[in-house]
């Protein structure tokens, strides 16, 4: 669930903010993924269990794209300064795209683990000021 602390604006994609990345210079993304081609296995994400998933290049290029343009159609792209987004989730794959498509988009991340009480979590809110908040509807509760 994406929980938006801007007002909505007409907001561009991603797509439409890669001028924006190219003046900041932020290429961190592709630099992290360059050396694998599409069907190449990038990581194994561990669940609770033990159980491990395979993730292939594309499938977390997909997946990034697809949560890096959830996120810029809901906040500001501003040249000025970076986006912060905030998330409440557990070490998981939604926090391993969550950190790639930050990289991405050139913005800070804070992720906080869903275990913390809720009072850690409001004055982590308030340190860390986000544009955005990401969480699990589970955890909306908090």
């Amino acid at each position: 669930m994406i929980k938006n602390n801007m007002t909505k604006q007409n907001s561009s994609n991603i797509e439409s903010s890669k001028e924006d990345m190219a003046d900041r210079k932020i290429f961190l993304y592709s630099k992290l993924l360059s050396k694998y081609n599409l069907k190449s296995k990038v990581a194994y994400i561990f669940d609770e269990y033990g159980e491990y998933k395979t993730l292939i290049k594309e499938e977390i290029d997909e997946q990034v794209d697809f949560l890096a343009n959830a996120i810029a159609n809901q906040v500001s792209l501003n040249k000025k300064r970076q986006i912060r987004i905030f998330s409440v989730l557990r070490s998981s794959h939604e926090s391993f795209i969550l950190m790639l498509a930050s990289a991405k988009m050139g913005a800070h991340h804070c992720i906080c683990f869903e275990e913390l009480s809720e009072k850690a979590i409001q004055l982590r809110v308030k340190i860390f000021d986000p544009d955005i908040i990401l969480f699990k509807k589970r955890i909306e509760i908090k």
